[in-house]
């Protein structure tokens, strides 16, 4: 994915005065990519959030293939098909890679619940679907989802952030 152009957002519970905030306990720095600049498989493991029909663990891990910043195949599964299912509703947007989530929070538990919490843990990374022009990006709409990737390793033009599940910032 290209980050070129794009500011990350830090989102903390801890803001000014008039300014966004999160949920207690939450922390991650987030990035909205190039929408027509992601390419590759992202395996979900986490959860799921954004809609009632998806909401919570995922049992069965499941990939999801993204050619030119669109969805262009999810594998098979229990929790795919809840997705894909929500998403043959959505609008066109929510097929959209709209959100990288690095997740910074080290002093909660990593045991998941199956809600927007586990976004916060430390050494996952979400993806986000559809909206983002609420974080930088250029993609309008009303959907906006979320799926964890979780003991994630991510490389950012070849500098370790994430390994194995584990902040190396």
């Amino acid at each position: 994915m290209s980050l070129e152009g794009r500011t990350g957002v830090a989102l903390t519970p801890f803001v000014e005065k008039g300014s966004f905030s999160i949920i207690p306990g939450y922390a991650e720095a987030t990035c909205a990519p190039l929408e027509d600049a992601v390419d590759g498989i992202a395996v979900v493991d986490g959860n799921m959030v954004g809609a009632p029909s998806i909401e919570g663990l995922v049992e069965n891990p499941f990939e999801i293939h993204f050619e030119k910043g669109r969805i262009v195949r999810i594998s098979d599964g229990k929790d795919a098909m809840r997705l894909e299912r929500l998403l043959d509703t959505s609008e066109d947007v929510a097929r959209t890679f709209a959100e990288l989530g690095v997740n910074s929070n080290t002093k909660v538990s990593k045991r998941l619940v199956g809600t927007r919490t586990d976004n916060g843990i430390a050494g996952h990374v979400h993806l986000g679907l559809g909206r983002n022009d609420h974080i930088g990006g250029a993609s309008k709409g009303e959907a906006h989802l979320d799926v964890l990737v979780t003991h994630a390793t991510l490389f950012l033009d070849d500098d370790p952030i994430i390994e194995d599940g584990h902040l190396k910032l």
